[in-house]
């Protein structure tokens, strides 16, 4: 048990918490899903298979030894500089930190996340170990040395060096938002 550690599952309404196994995600492709309307998967730490129905065709889910989500719902994945975490924001304002042994396995555990996640959802916008589906942005925007991203009832914020530095990665971001949304349509 020491292997696991506890991270909050924050919602505006009901906080709640969760174990987060530090070894990393492991993931079932949609495909596996929508055939028999079930799927199962192997938990090497625990012994004993874990059967996930399979509620709705063409659900795309993403299955970790202790949470299931539906990319579909997923709004921003980021990892802050040095953490040993990483933070799936959803569209109902839930932020789930995954706990990793290391911040090298959470980046590797984040791009493992980020490239299920595109697979479902489609063009992701990208900026170092921050990804955010860009038809849920609302804006972005730069004040100081701060970039927001801000979505409906909520935002992702990072520091930058200068002011300089955020007003310029404003410009490519809103850019690359730009083309992302026009490749949706």
């Amino acid at each position: 048990m020491s292997d696991f550690k506890i991270v909050e599952v924050t919602h505006e309404q009901s906080p709640a918490l969760i174990h987060c196994h530090p070894n990393g995600l492991k993931s079932l492709p949609s495909e596996a899903l929508s055939g028999s309307r079930r799927a199962a998967f192997n938990n090497p730490e625990i012994d004993e298979w874990l059967v996930m129905r399979h509620h709705y065709e063409n659900m795309s889910l993403y299955l970790h030894q202790l949470f299931t989500i539906d990319l579909t719902k997923v709004i921003a994945v980021y990892q802050n500089e040095g953490d040993s975490a990483f933070t799936i924001q959803t569209d109902d304002q839930r932020k789930i930190e995954v706990a990793a042994p290391s911040p090298e396995t959470a980046v590797e555990s984040l791009n493992d996340f980020a490239a299920q996640w595109e697979k479902a959802a489609g063009s992701l916008l990208r900026h170092a170990n921050h990804v955010f589906l860009p038809a849920a942005i609302y804006s972005i925007q730069a004040e100081n040395e701060v970039l927001y991203i801000n979505f409906r009832d909520q935002s992702v914020s990072f520091e930058l060096g200068s002011a300089e530095q955020t007003a310029e990665l404003l410009g490519q971001l809103s850019q690359r938002w730009q083309l992302a949304i026009g490749s949706q349509r």
